[in-house]
């Protein structure tokens, strides 16, 4: 809009005897509407600029909520996967004892990628395990006592429901 005024404020103030030459107009015209593209694309990306930083505001503020609302809460994973990377590492393994089970004897079982046995292990023989959230340990040790490798196992825990 503004290029369109400028231009015909500067046909109309032209001196007739010397109009303007066709291919400095062309080129004027040229620039001006390049120039004008420009502003257009620097206040759309501003709005885009804008709409981000308020989405970026917003999802923050929402998982804040989220994870307010999550205190407390407990979550499960059926994923029974663990990844030893070193000698010395003890995996600890949190546990959900269900209400309805015997809370005699767990036994805590390491497979290798294969699915052979690695490590097996009778918890809390003869003792009560109190129900609910509780922790296992496996020290990364085959059933002798060595070093069972770096790698992924999986993890298996054995109860009874009286």
């Amino acid at each position: 809009d503004a290029f369109l005024k400028l231009l015909l404020i500067e046909l109309q103030h032209q001196d007739p005897t010397d109009p303007m030459d066709s291919d400095k107009m062309l080129t004027q015209t040229s620039q001006l509407s390049a120039l004008e593209m420009q502003q257009n694309t620097n206040t759309t990306m501003q709005k885009m600029v804008e709409t981000m930083e308020k989405l970026s505001n917003s999802f923050s503020t929402s998982m804040s909520t989220a994870a307010v609302g999550a205190i407390g809460k407990m979550a499960t994973v059926n994923e029974n996967k663990v990844k030893l990377t070193g000698a010395d590492e003890v995996i600890a393994l949190k546990m959900y004892l269900p209400e309805d089970s015997d809370d005699k004897g767990i036994t805590l079982e390491v497979y290798d990628k294969n699915n052979k046995l690695v490590f097996s292990e009778k918890s809390n023989e003869g003792k009560e395990v109190s129900k609910g959230l509780f922790t296992l340990e496996w020290p990364g040790r085959n059933n002798d006592g060595v070093y069972a490798g770096d790698g992924e196992y999986s993890v298996k825990v054995v109860y009874n429901n009286k």
